[in-house]
């Protein structure tokens, strides 16, 4: 892990990216935000979370820079998240919310 200026918070070489989408930010996150992102060279995931519905959409990097798209929806599967060899389940990562 590399991170800016000796700082813990800001790490400059990430392998995976997690958004949680608002309504103020969800085309900021999936467009432009991802844009700059797919220039970081170590970046081989991006994730995001609705927070409105269960969703869980993942981009994932392949081979020639082409980016890989999944999405999970139902509470009974899981999120894997390769990279890092980490399997979230839906059921978790929306525990304690309800949808409208």
């Amino acid at each position: 892990m590399e991170f800016l200026e000796d700082e813990l918070d800001s790490l400059v070489n990430p392998v995976v990216i997690i958004e949680i989408l608002s309504d103020s930010t969800e085309a900021y996150d999936r467009g432009l935000k991802f844009q700059h992102y797919q220039f970081i060279e170590s970046l081989e995931e991006y994730i995001l979370i609705s927070q409105h519905m269960c969703q869980v959409e993942k981009f994932q990097r392949g081979t020639g820079g082409i980016w890989l798209y999944s999405s999970v929806r139902d509470m009974g599967e899981s999120l894997k998240i390769v990279t890092i060899k980490c399997e979230l389940p839906l059921l978790e990562i929306y525990k304690r919310v309800e949808f409208e």
